[in-house]
């Protein structure tokens, strides 16, 4: 009996290491890239549980600290018919595997400074 409990905490802490190293990997795939709104996106509407809802599709270049460029595609979705507004800025954490995980409007001041030059010249 003791042998077997010795066992089970042995595999969960293999468990656990495993685990911990896959999230740390997954967390380092990410990258933080910056876009401006140039357009109004697609317009999707539909309807769940909670009503009707919007839904806007934007395909955006985005750009990292250094001003490499990286195409996205991303979405909007609300409850009021709204896309997001033009000529606003995004932070984006991004990845490979997933694409687009998230993002926040964010002021002009907070882009580094090559994606500002960049992205202003468009």
């Amino acid at each position: 009996m003791n042998k077997l409990f010795k066992l089970g905490i042995g595999f969960m802490v293999i468990g656990l290491v495993l685990f911990g190293g896959y999230k740390l990997y997954c967390s380092a795939c990410t990258k933080t890239l910056y876009t401006k709104i140039v357009d109004h996106g697609t317009r999707i509407t539909g309807e769940d549980k909670l009503g009707k809802f919007y839904r806007y599709i934007y395909n955006q270049e985005s750009f990292d600290e250094q001003g490499m460029q990286t195409k996205i595609t991303f979405n909007s979705e609300k409850q009021e018919d709204k896309p997001l507004k033009l000529n606003s800025y995004l932070k984006i954490t991004y990845s490979k595997n997933k694409g687009v995980n998230k993002w926040e409007e964010i002021k002009k001041e907070e882009l580094p400074k090559a994606v500002l030059n960049i992205v202003n010249s468009k």
